[in-house]
């Protein structure tokens, strides 16, 4: 059981779309928007503990309460990093496919197994877990 996160990128190397190159900025706008209210990329420190609190919320709740991490969090979470990633592969023109918030399977995220099948405890959720022996 791998006990990191792996992103796979499949870059585009073939004939590219010269066309979007300049326009990249200002075509990706709608995608940082979406983007940044889930996550803390706002210098303005009330946007961040703003934002931040939407999702660290429910978790540190669910956390304390129920002694177990959400799993559709866990899934959010995955959802909003493969998103990232599919925005700075477009934005840094590793790919011509522009990020939409659908799942792509040229950009993707796999988490580590959590044993049970569900969210994982509070001790695999805050702790990091001890290297495998050899």
């Amino acid at each position: 059981m791998a006990r990191e996160v792996v992103t796979n990128i499949e870059v585009t190397t073939g004939p590219r779309d010269r066309k979007t190159v300049f326009w990249r900025g200002i075509l990706v706008a709608p995608v940082a928007i979406f983007i940044s209210t889930f996550t803390n990329s706002w210098s303005d420190t009330s946007t961040y503990y703003y934002s931040t609190g939407i999702i660290v919320a429910p978790v540190a709740l669910a956390l304390i309460f129920r002694g177990r991490y959400p799993s559709y969090l866990l899934a959010f979470n995955k959802s909003i990093m493969e998103l990232s990633l599919r925005f700075g592969a477009y934005l840094f023109l590793l790919t011509d496919d522009y990020p939409s918030i659908e799942a792509n399977p040229k950009f993707t995220v796999e988490l580590p197994e959590i044993p049970g099948g569900g969210g994982s405890t509070v001790t695999i959720a805050v702790t990091k877990p001890p290297p495998p022996s050899a």
